[in-house]
């Protein structure tokens, strides 16, 4: 099992260009999280080869109350052999019924 590490609300930036991140209530912004991280099954887990390519695995996964994700994977699959060699990942986990139109 790998422990991912937490992103920095303050940090994330929502791209549109309407809300600051400063401005963004964080009480509503962790509800936000916990309710995506309860509703999805899913995460996608992006490693990188040890000739440097990128590889991405979509894999099941749970978190805890603090937020720290975790997923179960074979020690002998590419993102986990991956990861051995190199600890740089990245992971998505996102609400895969969310319309076009939605913010």
């Amino acid at each position: 099992m790998a422990r991912l590490g937490l992103i920095d609300i303050e940090a994330v930036d929502p791209g549109d260009g309407r809300v600051p991140p400063a401005r963004l209530a964080p009480r509503r912004v962790w509800r936000s999280v916990r309710r995506i991280l309860r509703q999805s099954a899913l995460c996608s887990i992006a490693t990188v080869t040890p000739r440097n390519h990128a590889h991405i695995n979509t894999a099941f996964f749970s978190c805890s109350e603090d937020l720290e994700l975790y997923f179960l994977s074979h020690p002998k699959s590419l993102h986990c052999r991956n990861l051995a060699k190199n600890r740089s990942m990245a992971v998505t986990v996102f609400s895969s019924d969310q319309g076009w139109a939605s913010p």
